[in-house]
């Protein structure tokens, strides 16, 4: 599956190095450069951009300095293996913790802020 994008145009754009088309015709496939589309995203925003999928598209745009915010959602599960949240090449990179919500269920939501939306970079 792509890596998703979400964002206020009420689409759903996804990245995929295996995929021409994506079954669900809400997924734009995007085919061009991720870096390029995400900047032009960005300046255009008028509301939060989210991506939800593998490390490696959170890597490419952490180590761009695209990144302003992370989300983790943690489960009270223990698999023992899975999809990283960045792949293994993203540098060390300091985040500040803005917020955590803690829900019935055992599940903790994490927000962190990067360091270059923070103003410590």
């Amino acid at each position: 599956m792509p890596d998703l994008i979400y964002h206020a145009a009420a689409t759903l754009d996804g990245f995929s190095r295996t995929m021409d088309q994506h079954p669900d015709e809400a997924v734009e496939l995007v085919q061009e450069d991720l870096l390029t589309f995400v900047r032009t995203l960005k300046a255009e925003a008028t509301a939060p951009i989210w991506l939800c999928g593998g490390g490696h598209v959170a890597s490419t745009l952490l180590k761009a300095g695209l990144v302003d915010r992370v989300v983790v959602k943690l489960n009270p599960v223990v698999f023992g293996s899975g999809i990283p949240l960045f792949g293994s090449d993203v540098d060390q990179t300091a985040l500040t913790l803005t917020g955590t919500k803690v829900y019935a269920c055992g599940v903790v939501l994490l927000q962190y802020q990067t360091a270059q939306t923070s103003g410590t970079a």
